[in-house]
């Protein structure tokens, strides 16, 4: 399942009650620490760890480019909470589709 999590901790909750919105990802990215991560991040992992298609994770991404470099990027956690190398990937299809 691909997910993104964000808590509310008191910098989230003064970005919205300011209404400066468009600032949430960037909090989120340096909020990992505390368990939060993007779809695209999630998305990246369950790709690079044979879960879904890179097809169908770019079919749900809502950010393409971001989602191209953290599926081949440094040090993206896995769902499982270890740490894995980029690199290049293979084009299987036999990977199972988000909706499977």
């Amino acid at each position: 399942m691909a997910t993104e999590i964000m808590s509310c901790p008191v910098s989230i909750a003064n970005i919205i009650r300011e209404g400066r919105t468009n600032q949430i990802r960037n909090s989120i990215l340096t909020s990992s620490n505390q368990g939060m991560r993007l779809m695209e991040q999630c998305l990246a992992t369950l790709v690079r760890e044979g879960r879904v298609s890179e097809v169908d994770a770019i079919s749900r991404a809502s950010n393409i480019p971001e989602f191209q470099k953290y599926l081949t990027g440094v040090n993206i956690p896995s769902l499982s909470g270890e740490t894995e190398r980029g690199g290049s990937l293979s084009k299987d299809s036999s990977k199972r589709s988000l909706f499977s």
